[in-house]
């Protein structure tokens, strides 16, 4: 795998500089520079095209999600996000963000960040055997029905079979739960043993105390996340 090309957006000088000094001692990354302001990263990002920015949410008083509406989908990198705040963590993971770093953190933190980058990043190699399509079939004797991926709010394993829930009905489906994730896009994740999500459609996170928590979709029902699987939805920092 090629270097990771690599922009800093952030315009607190000491974070920045901390920044450029970690990622420059990270053999996978190309470091291209530093910006301070939306203006200045959508240009960077249009001229030099890099493939991940460390962005900073407060941009002298602006909001770095503008940076993310004002850029052409075919040029977004990846993202990891770096600020103070916590409430932007569901609105981070719903533009895909790979991590959200709170401040104060520490190297290791961002060298967690950067594997995940690497581990997405080897995930989208075109030698990839994986094939995600954009709907599923539904098959019902000689009946069929087509389901788009991005209708679906949840997926539960049913014995030899997986329940399909969008925000009208559900869909029995007969797969096994490995099977059917590697058909979906980045934007599902397993959050239990028995169960799928579609994080985009995450309302928000309770935690429950004890380290677990619930997943509270957008029709509000609830889904527990098991510990084992709250890796798959870090960037909402379930404690």
């Amino acid at each position: 795998m090629s270097k990771i090309k690599t922009l800093v957006v952030e315009d607190e000088y000491l974070a920045q500089q901390l920044l450029v000094r970690w990622l420059s001692e990270i053999q996978e990354i190309e470091l291209l520079g530093c910006e301070s302001d939306v203006t200045g990263a959508v240009t960077a990002i249009e001229k030099i095209q890099p493939d991940l920015i460390f962005l900073d949410i407060n941009l002298s008083g602006d909001n770095a999600f503008q940076i993310i509406h004002q850029t052409p989908k075919h040029l977004r990198p990846d993202i990891v996000f770096v600020t103070a705040y916590t409430e932007y963590a569901v609105k981070a993971f719903r533009v895909n963000a790979v991590d959200y770093l709170k401040k104060p953190f520490d190297r290791s933190h961002l060298l967690e960040a950067v594997e995940r980058v690497i581990e997405r990043r080897s995930r989208k190699q075109p030698d990839s055997k994986q094939e995600v399509h954009e709907h599923i079939t539904i098959k019902d004797g000689t009946n069929m029905t087509f389901v788009g991926m991005d209708e679906i709010l949840w997926v539960e394993s049913a014995g030899d079979y997986l329940v399909i829930h969008t925000a009208e009905q559900h869909y029995v489906h007969r797969s096994s739960m490995k099977k059917f994730l590697q058909s979906l896009s980045q934007s599902f994740a397993r959050i239990h043993r028995s169960t799928i999500v579609n994080l985009e459609r995450i309302k928000h996170i309770q935690p429950r105390g004890h380290g677990d928590a619930d997943v509270v979709m957008c029709n509000n029902t609830e889904l527990r996340l098991s510990r084992r699987y709250r890796e798959a939805i870090k960037a909402f920092k379930v404690s």
